[in-house]
């Protein structure tokens, strides 16, 4: 008798301590950042271009580039130490999905829905973000906790949903600009370095690295 009372406490004891595992790996979990960086068409070294990252699952986050050249993309990442699960939403309240593609994370893989690009995608403490590069820095509400990024080496070129305009990212002196184009001679440059501001309510940091 002595002996079934104590298999059975062995085995309650190893079942919490499973229990109480899985719920440290969870919380794991959302503390690490998911990078999806731009990788060459062989998926064997890293090349120029537009490169994100999510800290955790994180909310359904804006992509800049589309919102400022006209169209209505956003991206959500989900995740696990195994596998990143992307999609994209093709409105701004993050309520009609579009293309989904699972990444297995460490191995590259192409993204057709996002500049036809290969992404390398590591899962980290930190997020992956190269030194300069045009860098957005999403924060929450509260400008206190980093959400999400979007990085674009200088001289990445994005179209416009139209295909009728050019976002190009830069970096001058430290200064991140933005240069968009209607024709090759119609061209407006801005200077687009801020912080966030949650009284402004713009909630990132544009800065290069």
């Amino acid at each position: 008798m002595k002996i079934i009372y104590s298999l059975i406490s062995i085995i309650l004891i190893i079942s919490i301590c499973n229990a109480i595992k899985m719920k440290n790996s969870n919380n794991d979990a959302k503390s690490l950042w998911i990078n999806f960086l731009p990788y060459d068409e062989n998926c064997e070294k890293p090349v120029p271009g537009m490169g994100f990252g999510s800290l955790g699952a994180g909310p359904c986050s804006l992509n800049y580039t589309a919102e400022t050249s006209g169209s209505q993309w956003t991206f959500f990442v989900d995740d696990d130490t195994t596998y990143a699960n992307l999609t994209t939403f093709q409105d701004e309240y993050c309520s009609v999905p579009g293309p989904t593609k699972v990444f297995k994370v460490g191995q590259c893989a192409q993204y057709d829905n996002l500049q036809n690009t290969n992404y390398m995608v590591t899962v980290t403490k930190e997020p992956q973000i190269p030194n300069g590069v045009y860098l957005i820095y999403n924060k929450d509400e509260f400008c206190l906790a980093y959400q999400n990024y979007w990085f674009y080496t200088p001289g990445t070129e994005i179209n416009n949903f139209d295909g009728n305009q050019t976002m190009t990212f830069s970096c001058k002196h430290g200064v991140a600009y933005t240069t968009q184009c209607v024709t090759e001679s119609n061209c407006l440059t801005l200077k687009s370095s801020t912080t966030c501001g949650f009284l402004t309510g713009y909630y990132a940091d544009i800065y290069c690295t």
